[in-house]
């Protein structure tokens, strides 16, 4: 697993409040991490992909790899590890979507990551930390059938 912390690396500015809505300050979270995807070189496909019940935040391309993040946001100082961050039924949701994603998209050869990316408010400004193959869907190659 890859940890990329970066402290006002390509910042655009302060996040909004904290007492913004939830969705708003969500919202924000995944602008802030779509922008750093991009100045990573990577090639955003998707924002808030839905299948049925479920969604993935950014569906990006890194070279060869189709990356599904996780997005979250957090106002304070993260109080658990990030492994705990996304719980095993959001993990199932998550590939569950990805699953339907790769279905509809059957022509990419390529190989498949789940990242996770924390966009952690911090004095006026903001962090993020990248968690690279954050969890796992059980497949040693990192292909997934069909793919």
């Amino acid at each position: 697993m890859i940890r990329c912390s970066l402290e006002e690396a390509h910042d655009s500015g302060p996040m909004q409040s904290i007492y913004t809505p939830k969705n708003t300050v969500g919202r924000r979270g995944e602008s802030r991490a779509m922008e750093h995807l991009q100045f990573l070189g990577w090639e955003v496909l998707e924002r808030n992909w839905r299948s049925r019940r479920n969604e993935v935040d950014l569906i990006a391309r890194d070279g060869q790899t189709i990356v599904f993040v996780e997005v979250k946001f957090r106002s304070g100082p993260l109080q658990v590890a990030h492994e705990d961050v996304v719980s095993h039924g959001q993990e199932q949701r998550i590939m569950s979507a990805a699953r339907s994603y790769l279905a509809a998209h059957q022509g990419l050869d390529c190989e498949v990551r789940f990242d996770l990316l924390l966009v952690l408010h911090c004095d006026g400004g903001h962090r993020l930390e990248h968690y690279q193959g954050a969890f796992d869907p059980g497949l040693s190659s990192g292909r997934w059938p069909g793919t």
